[in-house]
């Protein structure tokens, strides 16, 4: 990136939860993170506001860069008790304002840390699942400290479980598996970095003891609890003809749907192997 604002490079330290689309398991993660006593790993809305306002900010700075030399020079004009011309955008020095904007973006997740501290989880982070991988590369230019435990799942299971959830259209659909590729070959450039791990959702199910081992010297988890795997959670708490329950049952894919997933084969078949049981959980 040219012209990226050294105020917006943040010296936290967040641990983020991550996917290459919706439907992956980054919730089921932040909760076996969330039960170990010194982990406190935030929800969607906490990394997405960063999202905002990181974009924000750097738009701001592409901005007051390419018009600093006018914005300056009208400010240079009012000091000089020159004052018969447009002022209706006077600004600060264009350098100073942009970088304290920048520096701005970064508040919000300073009180996720510190709030985290202050209950005595001093290891914090957020999740978010599906970032395109631009998005990825900005935040990931701003947070250069920050760990990245990414899981990813067959693409298959994910559509099925979006369409339990909220029933995307095909273009939809088609887009998620696009996102899918993209985001998975992009993040299996990088497993070899120290700063990220890679979590298979089929592994994880099938055995989880290495799995959570790794996850916890990665994070520096204290004691995570193997019981949450138990639980299925995929959705607010809804009444249901069985009664009260936290899960929707993945919808089964059309014909067309499938089809969307079939160029994508051998990497699914290399990474996983046979096809999952139609039966995991979404």
């Amino acid at each position: 990136m040219t012209s990226f604002p050294a105020s917006l490079i943040l010296d936290l330290d967040p641990i983020i939860v991550a996917s290459p689309i919706i439907r992956s398991g980054t919730t089921l993660v932040q909760r076996l993170l969330c039960s170990a006593s010194n982990m406190l790993i935030y929800g969607e809305h906490c990394g997405l506001d960063f999202q905002m306002y990181a974009g924000i900010a750097l738009a701001k700075a592409t901005y007051y860069e390419t018009q600093k030399e006018r914005i300056n020079a009208d400010l240079a004009k009012v000091i000089e008790h020159n004052v018969n011309y447009w002022t209706a955008f006077l600004s600060p020095d264009a350098d100073g304002y942009s970088h304290s904007l920048a520096a701005s973006a970064g508040v919000p997740l300073q009180y996720c840390r510190e709030h985290a501290k202050s209950l005595n989880r001093p290891q914090w982070g957020f999740k978010v699942p599906g970032w395109p991988v631009a998005t990825t590369e900005l935040v990931r230019h701003c947070l250069p400290n920050a760990k990245w435990v990414v899981i990813h799942r067959d693409i298959d299971d994910c559509l099925k479980s979006a369409k339990a959830w909220q029933a995307p259209y095909y273009d939809d659909m088609k887009e998620m598996t696009e996102n899918w590729a993209a985001s998975l070959h992009y993040w299996l450039a990088h497993e070899h970095n120290p700063q990220v791990l890679l979590l298979n959702y089929h592994d994880l199910l099938a055995d989880p003891a290495p799995i959570l081992k790794s996850l916890a010297e990665f994070t520096g988890a204290t004691t995570i609890d193997v019981n949450v795997l138990a639980v299925k959670v995929n959705d607010w708490l809804h009444e249901t003809d069985k009664g009260p329950s936290q899960y929707r049952s993945p919808n089964e894919l059309t014909a067309a749907e499938a089809a969307l997933v079939t160029p994508l084969d051998d990497l699914r078949h290399r990474l996983y192997g046979e096809k999952p049981s139609a039966n995991s959980r979404p």
